[in-house]
């Protein structure tokens, strides 16, 4: 883990790490949540940031722009990372799109949540939101200020993001891809 924010990202060990991975066609929010999170002053504990932004080159120079003028919180601004389970090993919180890919490993890393629909939630993204209520997880920030409040509180208290944390871990499946497989091939009826 040490390795890989050190030498692969430049980070550094031992500060929270936030990912923003809201994906190409919302990267532009990463500006709006990063003002936000600057907006108060001093974070109440260190952090550094992760920010995917897909093929977007002009967000990608706007965040290094945005990280320069802001040490206190480093950002590193990334195309895309082909090993998304890697990076939540290194990710304190990750803020996504609802949707089931990110979600679920998330869960199975036991990350918290919180999903930016700044822009709106789409139909098919109401599922992962409903389960993560369900199971006690995930917040949806309406505006970049709640979503600053969020992460300074778990910042400011880290009983408060161990809690949360437990409650993804507590959704995680107790089976494995193969128990799946298992329950798949039941299904089939055997011929003779």
């Amino acid at each position: 883990v040490e390795r890989f924010l050190r030498g692969v990202l430049e980070l550094e060990p031992g500060r929270s790490t936030l990912l923003l991975a809201t994906g190409a066609n919302s990267a532009q929010n990463h500006r709006a949540l990063l003002d936000a999170l600057a907006a108060d002053g001093a974070l109440p504990a260190p952090a550094q940031v992760i920010a995917l932004c897909g093929n977007d080159d002009r967000t990608i120079h706007e965040l290094q722009a945005w990280s320069a003028r802001h040490p206190e919180i480093p950002v590193r601004a990334l195309p895309r990372m082909p090993n998304l389970a890697q990076l939540m090993r290194v990710t304190s919180a990750v803020v996504a799109r609802p949707g089931t890919g990110t979600t679920t490993e998330a869960i199975l890393s036991g990350v918290p949540v919180l999903f930016n629909t700044l822009g709106g939630i789409m139909p098919q993204e109401r599922i992962t939101v409903k389960f993560c209520r369900k199971h006690g997880f995930g917040h949806v920030p309406g505006r970049p200020k709640e979503f600053a409040s969020t992460i300074r509180n778990w910042l400011a208290n880290p009983a408060t993001l161990a809690a949360e944390r437990a409650r993804v871990l507590a959704a995680r499946p107790e089976c494995t891809p193969a128990d799946i497989v298992r329950r798949l091939d039941a299904l089939v009826p055997r011929r003779p």
